[in-house]
């Protein structure tokens, strides 16, 4: 004991020695009165653990975000991971990968089949988005009972969910629920309301949604006809990869029509949409069965094929489409890849006006005024020249215009032809400003006479001048006869 006391003395006493004594501690900083510095004390060093492992679902969720935020700066990555997530299993990733393949976009090859599946893989899992897509998709395929019954059953199921996120301003849900509205099957069918969503939908980048506007402004369905915002808004869905947005943007600039007439430039479109366009029409889709029998019936970006382009405008006009069944019109009218037979174009007149296709309407408009295919009624002929007027048709409004100018069919009435006259100058006006070859014919017309806009001669032939400028034969007539 004495020996082990006598060690810790010894260790103490060199411990303790004045050149091993430590330093006194540092006196506490006490900040001077003048010295606005503070002390911030060192930061706290949080040690995390090795990452959990993450699971299938968790995995597929991260894809499916990192996409939707990707997908404006890259889509084409954006749409392999929408893809990628979509196979395992995401309801999300499977709807947004399948409006891709359904019409296009990011790189993707329109394929409508593996859209479909897509489309019931992700609203068999309650996803509300894509079960209004597929009950539209199954609405248009046909009138028959039991595919109205199931186009209605999505429809329903959707409808609570869509309104929800559609009323916070959701996009997806906004487009999803303007189908749903536009929808001629469905129970709360507006297609006010429809557009009103698709217009939402589409300021916010929707390429879907911008195709389904540019449609109704074209053929005036929930919306005044104009075709300058057809423009605007396929010209929109079509610089995001849209097959049929591109393809419609093609035929007009072709025509002219809401836009100067550039016909290399319309079929450099169509030619580069042709095999997507084919592809999606001989899978069943409608827009698309309407866009091949048009652009094959006109020989733009194809062969000319009259037999042909009858068969897309059949098979489309039996599943329902209006603008279809006014196109078959034509033809049985004109004898195009038919039989001509004018009552056969009539009843199919009839059967497009009937679910309020404005330009059916106009064209049954004439047919009553003329007694082709059907008996002259010219009463009739004014009630389908006003359905198509008030969407703002201006063919419509200058026919209506004759007739209560003239007291046919309609009680004599200066002052509203003239209401109608003004109508159509001002419809024509617009689209002739915006290059439209037509509109610029018609207002020289219009200038011409008188009316709707004061009578000028000088601007009548300026206005045909411009007309000719791009082609128009008639135009070019016009202002031969006057010269």
């Amino acid at each position: 004991v004495v020996v082990v006391a006598a060690g810790v003395i010894l260790l103490l006493t060199l411990y303790w020695r004045g050149d091993q004594v430590p330093p006194p501690p540092p006196p506490p900083i006490t900040p001077h009165e003048d010295d606005d510095r503070t002390i911030t004390p060192p930061p706290v060093v949080e040690v995390i653990g090795p990452p959990r492992e993450m699971t299938p679902r968790l995995l597929a969720d991260r894809q499916y975000q990192d996409a939707v935020r990707l997908f404006a700066a890259d889509p084409r990555k954006a749409a392999d991971l929408f893809r990628v997530a979509a196979d395992a299993g995401h309801p999300a990733a499977q709807y947004r990968s399948a409006l891709l393949l359904l019409y296009g976009g990011a790189g993707v090859t329109p394929d409508r089949t593996q859209a479909v599946a897509r489309l019931h893989q992700s609203a068999e899992q309650g996803h509300a988005p894509a079960q209004a897509v597929l009950g539209d998709l199954i609405a248009r395929q046909g009138e028959k009972a039991e595919q109205t019954a199931e186009a209605r059953a999505w429809f329903a199921k959707a409808l609570p969910a869509l309104s929800r996120g559609a009323a916070e301003g959701d996009a997806e849900d906004r487009y999803a629920l303007g189908l749903i509205h536009f929808s001629r099957v469905s129970e709360v069918h507006n297609p006010a309301e429809a557009v009103k969503l698709f217009g939402l939908a589409a300021q916010a980048g929707h390429a879907d949604a911008q195709f389904r506007l540019g449609r109704a402004y074209d053929y005036a369905v929930g919306v005044s006809y104009d075709p300058v915002e057809a423009v605007r808004w396929y010209a929109a869905a079509a610089d995001r990869g849209h097959v049929l947005a591109a393809g419609a943007l093609g035929r007009l600039q072709c025509e002219g029509w809401g836009m100067p007439r550039d016909e290399a430039k319309g079929l450099a479109r169509l030619r580069d949409v042709t095999s997507d366009v084919r592809r999606l029409a001989e899978a069943g889709d409608p827009d698309a069965e309407v866009l091949l029998g048009a652009m094959i019936s006109e020989g733009r970006g194809v062969k000319q094929d009259d037999a042909e382009a009858i068969h897309w405008f059949t098979r489309a006009a039996e599943r329902g489409d209006p603008v279809a069944a006014n196109r078959l019109a034509g033809c049985y009218a004109d004898g195009l890849g038919v039989t001509q037979d004018q009552k056969e174009a009539a009843r199919l007149y009839s059967k497009a006006a009937e679910k309020s296709f404005p330009v059916a309407q106009y064209n049954l408009g004439d047919a009553y005024q003329r007694g082709v295919g059907v008996e002259t009624d010219l009463a009739q002929a004014a009630r389908w020249y006003t359905r198509a007027a008030e969407m703002e048709l201006p063919h419509s409004q200058l026919a209506l215009g004759l007739l209560y100018t003239q007291g046919r069919g309609v009680p004599m009435n200066g002052e509203v032809a003239k209401r109608w006259y003004s109508k159509a100058a001002a419809g024509y006006r617009r689209a002739a400003d915006a290059g439209d070859a037509g509109a610029q014919f018609r207002l020289g017309q219009l200038s011409q006479r008188g009316l709707g806009v004061p009578e000028d001669r000088q601007a009548a032939r300026e206005w045909y001048r411009k007309a000719a400028e791009q082609g128009h034969d008639g135009a070019k007539k016009a202002l031969d006869q006057l010269k």
